[in-house]
């Protein structure tokens, strides 16, 4: 009887590294299908509002030419998921998601990157369709916003740095715009301040980088 117990196949298939990280990704409202529907939503909502409306005065006439509301939403789409699929709003299981071993950094890392390949694509598409928000404007400061964003996360809560970096960038460009003037992080490109920030965000993230980062 023993040894025909023995003999017995496992019941369960054993989880190798890949799976539980594939699980743990799709624990997080930002890599499911609900963010890519938020996504898409948002980014329409920008389009309505560039054919209903557009600011006056000097920012009237760049806005006509090469302005978009896309500019103003599309870097903080990439903020929002990154707080969403590992904060307390879009994970409920966080503590124990940061407390496995792939959890802390590693994790942010791996989710950051999918909440990209989301948000990225799909601003792309629209912008190709609509012919509005020219990518090189608007791409450098999404990958800016989002490692700044991981790099206050390593001092801070991570939805209080997403809170504090989307707060400060609606500040730079929607302030000139209510004022009508043009946006100067949206006139040009300017890739060497996002350039700077990107790298300076990581550097931060190289020197913290510990295993209970992001575990808070």
């Amino acid at each position: 009887m023993q040894a025909n117990l023995a003999v017995l196949p496992p019941q369960f298939p054993r989880a190798d590294r890949w799976r539980r990280l594939r699980v743990l990704l799709n624990a997080a409202p930002a890599a499911r299908g609900a963010w890519l529907f938020a996504v898409v939503a948002a980014l329409g909502g920008a389009v309505g509002m560039d054919l209903l409306a557009a600011p006056g005065g000097e920012a009237g006439q760049w806005w006509s030419r090469q302005g978009s509301a896309l500019l103003l939403i599309a870097p903080l789409l990439p903020v929002l998921g990154v707080a969403l699929g590992f904060g307390r709003l879009g994970d409920p299981a966080c503590e124990i998601t940061a407390s496995t071993a792939f959890g802390g950094l590693r994790l942010v890392l791996w989710r950051t990157l999918s909440v990209l390949l989301t948000t990225v694509p799909a601003t792309l598409l629209i912008s190709a369709v609509t012919g509005r928000g020219t990518v090189a404007v608007w791409l450098l400061p999404c990958l800016a916003l989002t490692a700044v964003t991981l790099a206050l996360g390593s001092l801070f809560r991570l939805e209080a740095a997403a809170a504090v970096v989307a707060a400060s960038w609606l500040l730079l460009t929607g302030a000139p715009l209510v004022a009508q003037r043009v946006p100067v992080v949206l006139d040009r490109p300017l890739p060497l301040l996002w350039a700077a920030l990107i790298a300076a965000s990581a550097s931060t993230l190289l020197l913290r980088r510990t295993p209970t980062t992001f575990r808070n």
